[in-house]
């Protein structure tokens, strides 16, 4: 289960990256089906895969939800996480509940595991 997890999260990093270069400026004029095929949905879709959103709003409820607010959009101590997904795709998100900076906690591995930040991740990213 872990090594499907890994290889589809590669999978999504790699899409993530794809995003990007075909954003830059200086493109060629067939880059644009590309970024359409791996761009701003691409996260979305990776989150319902990988993650349980329902399960992560849990998670998210009993961890996060102290700086966060109740659901997320709040704010409070943390900022509000409303259109996360426009900040952030699935992969990073991913990384920055598991290696967070400032004043976020560090919750990963303990006392989240690696299947909750993939939850929270999913829940978050369709805030």
């Amino acid at each position: 289960m872990i090594s499907k997890f890994c290889a589809v999260l590669a999978a999504a990093a790699l899409a993530a990256s794809l995003a990007t270069a075909c954003s830059k400026p200086n493109q060629s004029a067939g880059s644009d089906s590309s970024q359409a095929a791996a761009g701003p949905g691409a996260g979305s879709s990776l989150a319902a895969a990988l993650g349980d959103p329902v399960r992560g709003k849990q998670i998210f409820g009993a961890n996060c939800a102290q700086c966060h607010g109740a659901t997320g959009v709040e704010g409070g101590i943390g900022p509000s996480l409303v259109d996360e997904k426009s900040r952030k795709t699935y992969p990073a998100t991913v990384a920055w509940i598991e290696n967070p900076s400032g004043a976020m906690p560090k919750l990963y591995p303990t006392p989240l595991s690696e299947r909750d930040v993939a939850d929270v991740a999913a829940f978050v990213q369709r805030l």
